[in-house]
């Protein structure tokens, strides 16, 4: 049963009968907070989770690596002369082309090991996020 839909309280129907000390989760995807573990989040912290208690995992943090690839060019329509030197989609001008702020997801892995992708930078963090308070 998700834990969006327990219920807290005595009585018929109700799956806890008072909020939790502790709240385990495992609906942490390769992207950290996909699959709605936020808004999953937010709900136990104000309906499931006792004051003082716990979240396992308590935090999780997202990496990022600098990455030279053509075929990540190529992927995304990217050019060098675009604005900042990405985001400019191939066959427009720089001048009209629009830049997404929105990262982009990719497993790197493959690339690397194929031989279409050079690391810039080691591994690095880019967003820590701590689970102990209720996210935003």
């Amino acid at each position: 049963k998700p834990s969006t839909s327990l219920s807290v309280g005595f009585g018929k129907g109700c799956d806890l009968p008072c909020k939790a000390d502790l709240v385990v989760t495992e609906i942490f995807d390769s992207v950290l907070l996909g699959e709605g573990v936020l808004a999953t989040l937010r709900d136990a912290h104000g309906r499931l989770l006792a004051p003082g208690g716990r979240v396992v995992p308590h935090a999780g943090t997202i990496m990022g690596v600098l990455l030279a690839s053509a075929t990540a060019e190529g992927m995304f329509g990217l050019q060098q002369d675009g604005p900042l030197g990405a985001g400019a989609t191939a066959g427009r001008p720089a001048a009209q082309a629009t830049c997404s702020v929105a990262p982009i997801h990719m497993h790197l892995d493959p690339l690397v090991e194929h031989g279409l992708a050079v690391p810039l930078s080691a591994p690095f963090a880019a967003l820590r996020c701590g689970f102990e308070e209720r996210p935003p």
